[in-house]
């Protein structure tokens, strides 16, 4: 077997090892430590190579912007996309087909952190209580304004998983969800229509969340627990978007996991 092998590579190098300690001069050892170290530093970087070949070519694959729905962004600030994209390596929200391309994002400070202290209480975190705003203009068919902010970390909730949640009918087959709201924080009622850019409520820590943060994902159909939805992609007008080293501005730009944006 596989563990077998490796065990006796290693064992057979150990007794190399002995044996030339007691033959060899010490120039000679240091010699072949040094190529024995060279091997393995080769064989596990062609490895990684290879798994990044595989790997590195989808993670920045996404649907074009003629396939995507255009939004603006629903914050202010900067913030962080803690799972977004297409593929399952860089979102979660994959592996469940009604919330692919579905996007959790964390408000950040000046030191690129999303929260204070050790992160234990809501109000440590810089998502909690800022404000979300309207992505796009739309009929609002469904919301929830009644559950309790869940204890950091221990938010399992299998009933509600939105928790406090809007739902936004874009009226072109595409239902927008925007979902982990404040109890008691939103000032509008299902049936009004809104604007982009309109307050809707702010940030919290309700539903199946392990800390505070805003969560969005479209979908075809209006139920947000319908598990023959399916998941549609979607891009932001304009905004300025941290992948890399530096912010750069952008139009019809889509977010992968671990980007840091703001507004344009």
């Amino acid at each position: 077997t596989a563990q077998h092998t490796f065990i006796f590579v290693l064992v057979s190098i150990a007794v190399m090892e002995i044996i030339l300690s007691f033959t060899v001069s010490e120039s000679l050892i240091q010699q072949f430590i040094k190529r024995i170290l060279f091997l393995l530093v080769s064989v596990f970087c062609s490895f990684a190579f290879i798994l990044a070949a595989f790997i590195v070519p989808g993670t920045y694959v996404y649907p074009s912007p003629e396939k995507s729905v255009m939004l603006d962004l629903p914050v202010k600030g900067t913030w962080l996309a803690m799972h977004a994209g297409e593929n399952k390596w860089v979102n979660y929200h994959s592996n469940y087909p009604p919330q692919a391309f579905g996007m959790d994002m964390v408000k950040l400070n000046e030191e690129g952190m999303f929260f204070a202290n050790n992160g234990a209480d809501t109000t440590d975190h810089y998502a909690f209580g800022d404000s979300v705003f309207a992505p796009a203009s739309g009929l609002v068919f469904a919301m929830v304004d009644g559950l309790p902010n869940k204890v950091v970390h221990k938010g399992e909730d299998t009933i509600s998983p939105a928790g406090n949640y809007i739902g936004i009918d874009l009226q072109n087959g595409k239902y927008l969800f925007l979902a982990h709201l404040m109890k008691g924080s939103i000032p509008i009622q299902s049936g009004d229509t809104i604007s982009a850019g309109q307050f809707l409520g702010l940030c919290g820590n309700s539903g199946n969340t392990t800390f505070p943060h805003l969560h969005m994902h479209i979908q075809d159909k209006p139920t947000i627990n319908d598990t023959t939805a399916l998941g549609q992609p979607f891009r932001f007008r304009a905004l300025q978007r941290k992948r890399f080293v530096s912010f750069e501005h952008l139009q019809n730009a889509y977010l992968n996991r671990n980007d840091q944006f703001k507004n344009e």
